[in-house]
């Protein structure tokens, strides 16, 4: 069974893809800011995050992937923004000396145009993809 934390300030869209995640045998963690996902991250240790960037109140999406991906414990855990925010507007959301915001993340999806069941499609994908390339390695030991 994989894990996942949904970092996201809308209850509805974390209640729809927490509903989406576990009808598939996922266990799910939530956060509706990005001080709380960091905590939670760092506490349940999840196979996938998907992020929220936009979130008005606390800390926001871009300052908590930062946070992930600067902390030992956190900062191999696979993260996919999942925002309203067009990818090709992600150069107005970077930190002004990151320029290598969307090389920490391994997946940048609009919700606004995916399904949850895509976005639960392409997450299982990746886990997949990479239980797969951890067993070859230990085949070939």
């Amino acid at each position: 069974m994989y894990t996942l934390l949904i970092i996201e300030d809308d209850e509805t869209l974390r209640k729809m893809y927490r509903t989406q995640f576990e009808n598939a045998g996922y266990m799910v963690f939530e956060a509706n800011e990005g001080k709380d996902g960091i905590i939670q991250a760092a506490r349940e240790q999840p196979d996938f995050i998907l992020l929220d960037l936009m979130m008005p109140v606390g800390m926001n999406g871009k300052v908590a992937l930062k946070h992930l991906k600067d902390d030992p414990m956190t900062a191999n855990i696979p993260v996919a923004i999942l925002s309203v925010v067009p990818d090709d507007a992600e150069l107005h959301i970077k930190d002004d000396g990151d320029e290598k915001f969307m090389g920490k993340v391994v997946g940048y999806w609009r919700k606004d145009v995916l399904k949850p069941k895509d976005v639960l499609e392409k997450v299982t994908n990746y886990l997949e993809a990479q239980l797969k390339g951890m067993s070859a390695l230990v085949e070939s030991e």
